[in-house]
């Protein structure tokens, strides 16, 4: 490690924090514990591998696309149905499986952000279930799939999943339970902006550089992936501020977009007609969603109408989590200010307040000390988490 540049480390800590899911290490204990339980994993935004259908070529996220090296297109087709839920039209790219690892130089330079869950999950129980979906998407379409994913595994074991599920995922296994309550024997939500807030906000205001190569998740490829939108606040509350008051914003209005030179907006390339009406649409269906995650067949206005699972809560607590985007502050990119604003306790992305599932549900609580990427690494939660399960 001693002669590791400093260069190839920031470019793995790059990818740490954009890799949302892990890799499958070989275990000196390979004893399956549970014959009998099934267990799914679920990853967040980022977190699953992409490929074209028509070469098989992985798209995201391979080590020569984290070092600059190649930059596959991840920007999805600004064309729309004309429905009442409109639907996206598609590129080529597929949804393969969660991320396993990037290495470089193996032993020795290998990230693996979702090692331990994967590692324990696949020790401990025969039926394990990873599941990937395309993460750019709607939050809708992916909804549907993983709805019948979780079908197809209840029918052929003839009981209820446990579920594991991280960041977006947990949004997704949310508004699933809300579907169909009766599919699930125990959640954890690791890591979930129930509540939304602006953490991913600075995706759409200034990119993501993945490793050293900041055009693959670029302001405007990002601004193309509608699941982006359903992590903010259905009503929000001092998210953006000019300093010294809350700003009014209501996110999914795209005037406010507009007025406000926020996100895409801060760039020429949403001024046309074609890409407000992708925003537009964009916006409607992660509203949709995101009122799925609160109105269901499990709560409905705050109060339970049907018997629910076991619900355990993985959040993060010690470490500063930005809450609040100031326009004009002293350190502003493009208008807005994301480094001086107010900053409260969670896990770096997500803030502990915001990581309470909707009123109605009962839990369990757990904190954890790791960074929002690293939770399913942290030896104990991952200890809590099996002791529970």
């Amino acid at each position: 490690m001693k002669n590791i540049t400093k260069k190839v480390l920031i470019i793995f800590i790059g990818l740490a924090f954009v890799s949302s899911c892990g890799s499958i290490m070989q275990s000196s204990q390979n004893t399956i514990q549970n014959t009998d339980e099934t267990l799914v994993f679920i990853h967040g935004i980022k977190g699953g591998v992409l490929a074209d259908k028509r070469t098989g070529d992985t798209a995201w996220i391979t080590v020569p696309q984290a070092l600059g090296v190649s930059t596959p297109n991840l920007k999805l087709p600004l064309q729309w149905s004309d429905a009442d839920i409109p639907q996206q039209a598609k590129d080529n790219l597929i949804a393969v499986s969660p991320v396993d690892r990037l290495t470089l130089i193996p032993n020795i330079i290998d990230i693996k952000i979702y090692n331990g869950i994967l590692t324990e999950g696949a020790k401990k129980y025969k039926n394990f279930y990873p599941f990937g979906y395309d993460w750019r998407r709607s939050n809708l379409d992916s909804l549907d799939d993983y709805l019948k994913f979780l079908r197809k595994i209840v029918a052929k074991h003839h009981k209820p999943v446990k579920v594991i599920a991280h960041s977006m995922g947990g949004l997704l296994t949310m508004a699933a339970m809300q579907a169909d309550p009766e599919l699930f024997d125990t959640v954890f939500f690791v890591g979930t902006p129930f509540a939304g807030g602006v953490g991913f906000l600075d995706d759409l205001h200034q990119g993501v550089s993945t490793g050293t190569n900041s055009k693959i998740l670029s302001p405007e490829v990002v601004a193309s992936m509608p699941s982006t939108y359903s992590l903010f606040p259905l009503e929000a509350k001092a998210e953006l501020s000019d300093g010294k008051n809350p700003i009014k914003v209501d996110f999914f209005n795209p005037k406010d977009w507009e007025d406000l030179k926020i996100g895409p907006f801060a760039y020429d390339f949403a001024y046309n007609d074609q890409f407000r009406n992708h925003f537009t649409k964009a916006l409607k269906v992660a509203k949709i969603f995101r009122q799925k995650l609160f109105n269901g067949k499990l709560v409905k206005n705050g109060e339970r109408i049907a018997k629910q699972p076991k619900v355990y809560v993985i959040r993060g607590t010690s470490l500063t989590t930005l809450v609040q985007v100031v326009k004009n502050g002293p350190q502003s990119k493009l208008g807005w200010d994301f480094k001086s604003a107010a900053k409260e306790g969670g896990d770096g992305l997500v803030s502990a307040k915001d990581a309470y599932p909707p009123k109605g549900i009962d839990y369990t609580i757990f904190e954890s000390k790791f960074q929002h990427g690293d939770q399913l690494n942290e030896p104990a939660v991952l200890k809590w988490i099996f002791e529970q399960i």
